[in-house]
C-alpha cells in the first residue's frame, strides 16, 4: 500500500487486516451502481517504511507496524447487471 505523498514516502508492505467481522452498514444505494458504506472496526499489521520531510524535519524510520482503526468508513462501488438466471431468478453479475 503506498500513501507516499510529495514530500513523504510511506509504503505498507505485507498487510494484514483483521477484526472486519463487527461491520455495521451505514448507506445502501442499487441502481445500475451498487453503493455501500460501512462503519467498521479493524487491525492492521505489517511493515512500513517511511522516508521524507514533514514541515521542516526530516523523518525515515523502517519496521514493524500495528494500527487499531476504532472506527473507519470502508466505501465499495460496484457496477453489475441483472440477469435471469436457469433457475428464473435475478441475479447479480
Amino acid at each position: 500500500m503506498d500513501a507516499s505523498s510529495p514530500n513523504l514516502k510511506f509504503i505498507l508492505t505485507d498487510v494484514e487486516v483483521t477484526g472486519l467481522s463487527g461491520c455495521k452498514p451505514k448507506q445502501i444505494q442499487h441502481g445500475s451502481k451498487l453503493e455501500l458504506k460501512i462503519l467498521c472496526q479493524a487491525k492492521l499489521n505489517g511493515n512500513y517504511e517511511l522516508n521524507g520531510q514533514v514541515l521542516v524535519l526530516p523523518i525515515k524510520g523502517k519496521g514493524k507496524i500495528h494500527v487499531d482503526l476504532k472506527t473507519t468508513q470502508i466505501n465499495v462501488d460496484a457496477n453489475y447487471e441483472e440477469k435471469l438466471g436457469d433457475d428464473g431468478k435475478k441475479h447479480w453479475h
